[in-house]
């Protein structure tokens, strides 16, 4: 397992929601800390009977999940409901335990039944005799919400979603009764929805967090556009990553932030796969908005000299690892990538302006670093050295 977070969330002021949405809700904030690394205070839902909003309060907590290490969130509960707690759980197919369920309209996500949930003895409104007491509409809202963060996060992740009842905040409803469930409770109910993250809901938590680093003293900032780049870090420079900002596919706007708060410099760090587009100039690095790595190391080969046969090859690739291969087979790596850091400099330079200075790092799996800015070696020193002062200062405290 690699890592996980959880939720747990009630309703304010309305006698109309139902344990189904109260999950969802949690499943909601609980991935988007999990991918997105936004901590939330409250989920908003919308009616599907008028379309208006509400929003469900989370808050942090000190409940520890049995799997692994946790995050917890929990709210007081509303009247005549549990507090449902949400762990979504990052996991390897490996993990996938046997009583998880899957749902075919979400690839990836599995959803299992955790503490106080009863099992069903009657089939009835979306209720299934000898089936965990979690009805089908419930099951689609919670998967719904997960799936719109991963969405969000650009990453189709094996996500394990475990649905419990706080201990001691049980009581039976009309639901419960109809669905005949035994020793537990029951999670049902529609009439809302999660609803979708926005594109402004990343940005903002991307400022605060930016706004944060600089108050404790980052004056160099990390940013990371996608996952596993501080492995990535760790492995090739030595470098004990304390303070990042994860800006997500919303590279462009975390310069203009990073700019806007006074960082003296910013390390762009992340998967060629990913950063390479910004060669061309796209600073929302989701492959949904463009998707243009084969065209940028195209053109980057051809004014390298690459002949038309390898222009073709790249351009029928299936992926990165596959085209960067070919680069290794040719003896045309190093030239190609030192053509597309120009290209790369190029834009952030028109992007950023200022004196805010700012490097570029990009990983591959197979090969490690392929692609190093010119003043990539020295912000990495100063990452280096600010990263370890702050992991020393944490410590103290």
């Amino acid at each position: 397992m690699i890592n996980h977070a959880s939720q747990m969330v009630r309703g304010i002021n309305s006698p109309n929601y139902s344990s189904g949405i109260c999950a969802a809700a949690a499943a909601s904030a609980a991935t988007k800390e999990l991918l997105l690394s936004s901590s939330s205070k409250e989920i908003c839902i919308r009616s599907l009977s008028d379309n208006s909003i509400s929003y469900l309060s989370v808050i942090k907590s000190s409940d520890v999940m049995s799997m692994g290490v946790s995050v917890s969130y929990e709210t007081a509960p509303m009247p005549g409901l549990p507090v449902i707690l949400v762990t979504v759980s990052q996991i390897e197919i490996n993990d996938i335990p046997e009583e998880a369920v899957m749902d075919l309209n979400y690839v990836g996500l599995y959803m299992m039944p955790g503490v106080g949930i009863g099992m069903a003895t009657v089939t009835t409104e979306g209720f299934y005799n000898n089936k965990p007491a979690i009805s089908k509409q419930s099951q689609e809202l919670i998967m719904r919400a997960v799936a719109d963060v991963c969405r969000a996060a650009d990453t189709v992740p094996i996500l394990l979603i475990s649905i419990s009842i706080k201990q001691g905040t049980y009581t039976k409803t009309a639901m419960d009764t109809k669905a005949g469930v035994v020793y537990g409770g029951s999670i049902w109910g529609a009439g809302y929805i999660v609803d979708l993250v926005s594109d402004i809901d990343i940005v903002e938590n991307i400022f605060r967090d930016m706004k944060r680093q600089h108050t404790i003293g980052v004056r160099n900032a990390i940013l990371f556009p996608g996952f596993k780049n501080e492995k990535y870090l760790q492995n090739q420079f030595k470098i004990q990553v304390t303070e990042k900002i994860n800006c997500n596919n919303y590279l462009g706007a975390a310069l203009d932030l990073a700019a806007y708060v006074g960082m003296d410099s910013v390390l762009i760090a992340g998967n060629v796969g990913k950063l390479i587009r910004l060669a061309s100039g796209v600073m929302v690095t989701s492959s949904r908005i463009a998707d243009s790595k084969k065209e940028v190391i195209a053109t980057h080969l051809a004014l390298c000299g690459g002949q038309s046969s390898q222009l073709r090859a790249v351009l029928g690739a299936n992926n990165i690892n596959e085209i960067l291969r070919l680069l290794v087979k040719w003896g045309l790596m190093k030239n190609v990538m030192a053509s597309i850091s120009q290209e790369v400099e190029k834009h952030l330079k028109e992007r950023i302006g200022g004196n805010m200075k700012y490097a570029v790092v990009m990983f591959s799996d197979e090969y490690g670093v392929v692609l190093k800015t010119s003043m990539a070696e020295d912000i990495v020193m100063k990452v280096t050295r600010e990263q370890f002062s702050l992991s020393t200062n944490a410590k103290l405290k």
